[in-house]
């Protein structure tokens, strides 16, 4: 039994539909949905906030011009988009569509073509490798960056996938961490055998702090400590 304003520790929808992807590291509005079954209404600082930090996406403005790498976040107060974090530049009605067509569309790929192939693949030579990296060049062409929670997905699986492991043996890995781990030859590995923007996304990492041999730890979007 709890009283108002106790902390739950537990988490009733632990699963979703989308292998290797903790219901907590899931979009607001999909976590509302799943909660709702419940009868649940999650008040926390994250819940709470109308930018979605884990639906972001690259800045057009940004992009078209090459001077920086801002990003556009989803406000479900506007059902919009919301100015740009580096060059205050709001996108487009038009613009704003065509990113949420193109993550609409990422999503149900994933859902319907994805997950059937991960969910079959029992042994680490049956993981649709070739499959993530292609999903992953689709996402970061049409502008979902690794701030994107569907793109960071991605790369969690492809860091799965690329240390020869099964979905089975990395779930209360990968699957539950708040960063994704620094695999420098890994990804290096995977990046020679991706696309141009697929191999950028995975070398993303590279050259911490100006150091060309140290890698970074990326955070996972939208998560708060």
């Amino acid at each position: 039994e709890y009283f108002g304003r106790e902390e739950l520790c537990i988490c009733y929808p632990e699963r979703n539909s989308l292998p290797l992807l903790h219901f907590l590291h899931l979009p607001t509005e999909s976590r509302r949905h799943l909660l709702r079954r419940w009868d649940f209404a999650c008040s926390c600082c994250r819940c709470n906030q109308d930018t979605d930090a884990a639906r972001s996406f690259a800045c057009p403005s940004c992009s078209a011009t090459g001077s920086c790498t801002g990003v556009v976040s989803y406000s479900s107060a506007s059902g919009s988009l919301e100015r740009c974090t580096v060059c205050g530049a709001a996108p487009s009605a038009e613009e704003v569509q065509r990113l949420l067509d193109v993550e609409a569309s990422a999503v149900r790929e994933a859902e319907e073509v994805l997950t059937p192939a991960l969910k079959s693949a029992r042994e680490a030579d049956g993981f649709p490798l070739t499959m993530v990296l292609d999903s992953l060049a689709r996402c970061a062409s049409e502008g979902l960056e690794t701030s994107h929670w569907l793109t960071f997905w991605l790369l969690s699986l492809a860091a799965v996938g690329g240390c020869g492991r099964s979905l089975q043996a990395a779930a209360q890995g990968v699957a539950r961490a708040a960063f994704l781990p620094a695999l420098p030859g890994v990804f290096e590995d995977l990046a020679e055998k991706a696309s141009p923007a697929a191999a950028r996304l995975l070398l993303q990492g590279k050259g911490c702090n100006g150091h060309a041999g140290e890698w970074k730890q990326l955070r996972r979007p939208g998560w708060t400590p």
